[in-house]
């Protein structure tokens, strides 16, 4: 069967060559030395990886890198500093993000917006003093607390020393929800099900709703811990005879009413 599917490679392979007039030169394995799929005396080679069940990834020289990686991040810092208007901070973060490995060590794992979500919560406070809240930028404002203020993928994009291979990233994303629909049911309410709680801060009368994960559902209709992804906080909730499965909100997730 492997050697039936590698015939069919090839013959793939071999019906290319007409299209961009280039040989075609495959790898196999680390440690084991390449082939030429095609023989046309072509000026031009592409180099391919065969990976499995007729997938090929392409091969580039270090060079070709080291270019696309130049490119890449002055698209991205006219994105992040023009565009999404972040300014020159942005070399700062990425600098603290990429080289400095103790400066997010002891921080909770969230995002910015995470992070912004949980101080008008009331969960976390801005390490800032008013008077520098009033002048610092978003940049500045998470990394004087210690949070990453766009994504570290990003950061890695915005490095001209890294390439990153966004088009792989889209497609694992893709890959990876595809799946998941395909896998869709509605769950019951019990631990490692999505579902979706609304929080109202009484005093204030702010009210949101956010995607969760539910941890722990005690017996006897005891009260149930949840997960807030966008707060990245763990919380309780009110006993389960408030919790109610609902008509499907959103993929894999059912509503929750809180105890807050």
């Amino acid at each position: 069967m492997k050697m039936c599917e590698k015939r069919v490679c090839n013959t793939y392979v071999k019906t290319r060559r007409y299209m961009p007039r280039k040989d075609f030169l495959i790898f196999e394995a680390p440690g084991r030395s390449p082939y030429y799929a095609t023989q046309y005396h072509f000026k031009d080679m592409v180099m391919l990886c065969y990976i499995r069940s007729n997938h090929y990834d392409a091969i580039y020289p270090r060079q070709r890198l080291s270019a696309a990686a130049m490119c890449q991040s002055i698209v991205y810092e006219t994105l992040y500093k023009t565009v999404f208007e972040f300014g020159d901070d942005v070399d700062l973060a990425v600098r603290k993000m990429l080289y400095d490995k103790t400066y997010f060590k002891h921080k909770k794992n969230m995002t910015f917006e995470q992070w912004k979500e949980s101080v008008k919560f009331g969960t976390e406070t801005n390490a800032l003093s008013e008077e520098e809240q009033a002048t610092a930028s978003d940049v500045v404002t998470a990394l004087a607390n210690r949070i990453p203020p766009f994504p570290f993928k990003v950061a890695k994009a915005l490095d001209p020393t890294i390439y990153r291979n966004v088009e792989y990233d889209i497609w694992n994303e893709a890959e990876k929800e595809r799946i998941r629909n395909e896998q869709l049911v509605v769950p019951d309410l019990e631990p490692g099900v999505k579902c979706l709680v609304r929080l109202t801060r009484d005093l204030e009368g702010y009210s949101a709703s956010f995607q969760a994960h539910i941890q722990k559902m005690e017996p006897d209709e005891g009260p149930i811990t949840v997960f807030i992804e966008k707060l990245g906080e763990i919380i309780d909730l009110a006993p389960r005879t408030t919790v109610q499965t609902a008509k499907l909100l959103l993929p894999e997730c059912v509503a929750v009413q809180p105890s807050r």
